[in-house]
């Protein structure tokens, strides 16, 4: 999933580079020695993160699951295959990890279906 942007920040300023600005998806870093030559001062992170890009999911006390708002990145994509995806991934992910995350087998995977864009609800 990543890291935040303070926590690239923070290590970048610990590697000697810069933040130059933000997208929706990457930092744009210059490494200090360079920085002076574009001929600004670094600006806040708060300043410059493109917060319209986040979406969050919010659980309910039904167990409803909602996104604040449509992901700006979402593609239009069969429900099938949504499902396949997720449950592949979930599947490689416990593997890798199974020694670390002995609780997490197979059989307890929960299949997910999803109704319309905005929410997902557990079977």
């Amino acid at each position: 999933f990543g890291a935040s942007a303070l926590a690239i920040l923070n290590l970048a300023h610990e590697k000697k580079y810069r933040i130059v600005t933000c997208t929706e998806t990457n930092c744009i870093l210059v490494n200090d020695a360079d920085f002076h030559k574009l001929g600004i001062v670094e600006p806040q992170l708060k300043n410059i993160f493109p917060e319209h890009a986040l979406t969050y999911i919010v659980s309910a006390l039904n167990s409803q699951v909602y996104l604040s708002k449509r992901p700006w990145h979402v593609y239009s994509v069969e429900k099938q295959s949504v499902v396949k995806l997720v449950y592949r991934t979930l599947l490689k992910w416990m593997r890798v990890r199974n020694s670390q995350h002995s609780r997490l087998t197979d059989d307890k995977l929960i299949p997910i279906s999803i109704h319309g864009e905005k929410n997902l609800n557990l079977k």
